[in-house]
């Protein structure tokens, strides 16, 4: 492998990291071939995206209005196999839609390229669809194309058909990652992904309003901070814990608003996973999710919804409504006029009906709203 392949191959992988090094890539292939005409098209997998086309010696302005569509069936050099070609190939070129005065030897000569076959590889996706598309032309008063060119490109046959699986990958993965984002951003719940120094990796609509406000909790150089020393020492503990766990860790904290409304509800849950599974971690990484309920926006309003979502008592409805605003059982007791034990006999009761063992993850499922509609 020469010098130049060895190039050719780093720029693909570079490339298929940034996208936007496919430039580079196709201007050293061009160097490669005698400075002449290069054209790649990269499908993007996204909804109504069009594709990536990256050029060299070309002026792409008049193109799709000449040719429709330059990399389809009725291009001037002729429909490639479907399929994942194993090599570049020469089609032959129908005479008749190059010959001169018509719209195609227009667009050639106006491009400064030859009427003689281009170099053309084509790697099929799904459903044979082209996932990509590279043609090579020959330019007016450069060298012809030689055996070593195409030879020299068939190298890179199998380096373009990783790269191009690597970048319909991490296409895919940003799809999935935009439409988990956009339904997290519809529920009124804040929704913060923190790194081990308490600062946000991911917020949601409702968690950046939430924030924003800075009533009861706000970014102080960057990282999430409670509105009083006290409850801020609690969750920076409650933090500590959760963050360095090796297994799931959850807790369910009050915060107070100096507004003098309603306080805040947060559970924090680790993402931290057993260290057995090897996984390298880097400082970046988020390692605790954090709910945040504003209960005077709380979705579940309605009285009697619970009793439906859940086939809970009106007794246990209210103790559940209670236990979302943030009040203890100590306090839950008081306010309803009951005796702890009731209490603490009453949430057994709500555990065994919601299908949970813990605090925490009854205000997650009632925040959540998802929770499974028993005896359906």
């Amino acid at each position: 492998m020469s010098a130049a392949d060895s190039r050719l191959i780093d720029s693909i992988y570079a490339a298929a990291e940034t996208p936007s090094l496919w430039q580079s890539f196709v201007d050293q292939l061009s160097e490669a071939v005698g400075d002449n005409a290069v054209a790649l098209s990269i499908a993007i997998q996204a909804k109504n995206a069009a594709p990536r086309r990256f050029f060299a010696h070309l002026r792409w302005d008049r193109l799709d209005e000449v040719t429709k569509k330059p990399f389809g069936d009725d291009a001037p050099w002729g429909a490639a196999e479907s399929g994942c070609a194993e090599s570049f190939v020469r089609p032959a070129i129908d005479r008749e839609v190059v010959r001169p005065g018509t719209a195609r030897a227009a667009w050639l000569a106006d491009q400064g390229l030859t009427t003689e076959p281009p170099l053309v590889h084509r790697i099929a996706g799904r459903r044979d669809a082209p996932l990509a598309t590279i043609v090579l032309w020959r330019r007016v008063g450069h060298r012809a194309f030689t055996d070593e060119d195409v030879a020299s490109c068939d190298r890179l046959v199998p380096h373009l058909r990783q790269a191009y699986e690597i970048l319909r990958a991490v296409q895919d993965g940003e799809h999935d990652r935009l439409a988990f984002s956009g339904v997290i951003d519809r529920i009124p719940l804040g929704v913060l992904l923190l790194d081990p120094n308490r600062r946000p990796t991911f917020c949601n609509t409702t968690g950046r309003e939430i924030v924003g406000q800075g009533d009861g909790m706000r970014l102080r150089d960057g990282r999430l901070t409670l509105s009083r020393p006290d409850e801020d020492e609690a969750f920076a503990e409650t933090f500590s814990t959760a963050a360095s766990a090796g297994a799931a860790v959850g807790a369910t904290l009050r915060v107070s608003r100096p507004s003098g409304r309603r306080s805040y509800s947060i559970s924090l849950e680790s993402l931290r996973r057993p260290a057995a599974t090897g996984r390298s971690r880097t400082a970046d990484d988020a390692v605790v999710s954090l709910l945040v309920t504003d209960p005077d926006a709380t979705p579940i309003h309605q009285a009697g919804v619970l009793q439906r979502l859940y086939d809970v008592t009106p007794a246990e409805e209210a103790l559940i409504r209670l236990l979302m605003d943030g009040v203890s059982i100590e306090q839950a007791a008081t306010l309803r006029g009951v005796s702890v034990h009731t209490v603490r006999s009453q949430l057994k009761a709500i555990y065994s009906k919601t299908g949970v063992h813990r605090l925490g993850d009854l205000v997650r499922l009632v925040l959540s709203g998802v929770g499974k509609l028993r005896g359906r």
